[in-house]
């Protein structure tokens, strides 16, 4: 009987993960956005051997092993940006199939599985993109698996999985190092003698180390935008923060975390449950407070996405302890969260991509074929147009060249000026937009906004919007 319900669990587990998989897998094919055309004409651009130094265009960063693990598979398959989104998913699933598995008893499998399920369209949106969110993902479910391979004495296992935690993401170098010294804290209140343990902290903390300074490294030479470090006051930084957070996690598993945070916290102080709580408390301090003080760039969810199974797990310990507890609540829970994960799977499907430069891109192969054409695209839209170079008619005179990042230094409004100068008189000239919405947004530098048809007339010219669509646009360009 016990051996028929476990098999059940795990099916539920691989019905959950199937589920998951086919919705991510419905939107491969989904347009290249700004940051993904920038890392993937990396990627496709330069050499094997030269992964460990700073990405030479477009001042893009990324650790070394998902960089690695990218580039072999666009040598191997080359069939473009889908195959690189398949790739990561299904690289994904297979770190969240090891983790399940590795996972203590206090927690089953379809139990994390569910959890996971309140935050399906992030989730599902970093593991389908072309950047190193979702290995920072799975750097985070190693670097779990540590923490609780330390608790259980098992110091080896744990050993292994923090280096493949820290060759995975630098994010994590600030749960690692809570870890590590939480975990060392726990040896001393033991009074414990795991002599194995404090060589391996050694090894551990000399890894931290160097990936602290290997990412600070890549950051200073391939970060343009050092401003998302300084901080705005404590008010500003907090609404940043939470919003990040809940845009990283969805709202329902910000609440449910909130809650098996506090119940954690009041728990047996040798429970599991309790030692995991203190961790992430420590984790989510520290994330704050290095924000405060402009030590940590966050603006946005992807910059905490790596915090996602830390929620996960917590949250899980909580669910779990409401089944085994209260047993006719059950099924309840069950269809609670099904109902939850059909309904976000519905909303993932349907959500519009960030930018249609898919559509952008047959726009242009269509105006190719105008006599005496001058296309003009700006540095924003050669990021897109040099992704897409592939798709591109043959013979169609527009630019696909990479920009070096040693010259990504122009502001929006420098920028169109500079291209604007491009203007050739008897042509017939259009400007290729990308990443902006004319309609919404203007082109902007660090002294603030400017409107766009003022960037025009300072030029004797005028416009025509030919093609619009999600946050791109052709402009017919005349006198």
């Amino acid at each position: 009987m016990i051996k028929s319900e476990i098999v059940n669990k795990y099916i539920f587990s691989i019905i959950i993960l199937l589920i998951l998989f086919f919705v991510g897998f419905t939107s491969l094919d989904r347009s290249l956005w700004t940051d993904e055309a920038m890392i993937f004409v990396n990627i496709s651009e330069v050499e094997f051997s030269d992964l460990l130094q700073p990405l030479p265009y477009y001042t893009q960063a990324s650790p070394v092993l998902p960089l690695a693990l990218q580039s072999l598979a666009s040598s191997i398959d080359s069939t473009g940006f889908f195959s690189l989104r398949l790739y990561t998913l299904l690289f994904s699933f297979f770190c969240i199939c090891i983790f399940i598995l590795q996972l203590p008893k206090k927690i089953l499998p379809h139990i994390w599985l569910l959890v996971l399920t309140l935050s399906t369209i992030p989730f599902l949106y970093y593991s389908t993109e072309i950047k190193h969110y979702a290995f920072e993902f799975a750097s985070s479910l190693f670097l779990i698996l540590s923490f609780f391979s330390y608790l259980k004495k098992e110091s080896r296992s744990a050993f292994i999985y923090s280096i493949i935690s820290l060759l995975l993401g630098f994010s994590n170098v600030i749960p690692f190092g809570i870890m590590l010294f939480l975990v060392l804290y726990f040896e001393i209140k033991d009074n414990k003698k795991d002599f194995s343990y404090y060589k391996y902290f050694i090894v551990s903390f000399l890894g931290l180390i160097t990936s602290y300074y290997y990412m600070k490294y890549l950051t200073e030479n391939q970060i343009s935008s050092h401003d998302v470090y300084i901080s705005q006051g404590i008010i500003s930084d907090t609404i940043t923060l939470l919003s990040s957070v809940i845009g990283a996690h969805g709202i329902y598993l910000i609440l449910l975390t909130a809650i098996a945070l506090v119940y954690g916290l009041l728990s047996n102080k040798e429970s599991l449950y309790h030692k995991f709580s203190l961790f992430y408390l420590g984790i989510v301090f520290s994330v704050f407070v290095l924000k405060i003080l402009s030590l940590y760039p966050i603006i946005s969810a992807r910059h905490v996405y790596w915090l996602l199974p830390f929620s996960v797990t917590l949250s899980a310990f909580l669910l779990q302890y409401v089944i085994d507890n209260f047993n006719k609540t059950r099924i309840y829970i069950y269809i609670a969260f099904i109902f939850i994960l059909g309904f976000n799977s519905y909303i993932f499907i349907k959500t519009e991509e960030n930018t249609a430069n898919k559509s952008l891109i047959d726009k242009i192969n269509i105006i190719c074929d105008i006599d005496s054409v001058n296309i003009i695209t700006p540095d924003w839209s050669n990021r897109v147009t040099s992704a897409y170079k592939s798709e591109i008619k043959k013979g169609c005179e527009v630019d696909t060249t990479p920009i070096k990042s040693i010259n990504q230094e122009k502001d929006y409004r420098t920028d169109f000026l500079d291209n604007l100068a491009l203007f050739e008189d008897g042509s017939e000239n259009y400007l290729v937009l990308s990443h902006i919405d004319i309609k919404k947004d203007y082109p902007y530098n660090d002294n603030g906004y400017y409107e766009f048809k003022n960037l025009l007339s300072d030029k004797g010219l005028n416009y025509k919007i030919y093609f619009y669509d999600k946050n791109v646009a052709i402009l017919y360009i005349y006198k």
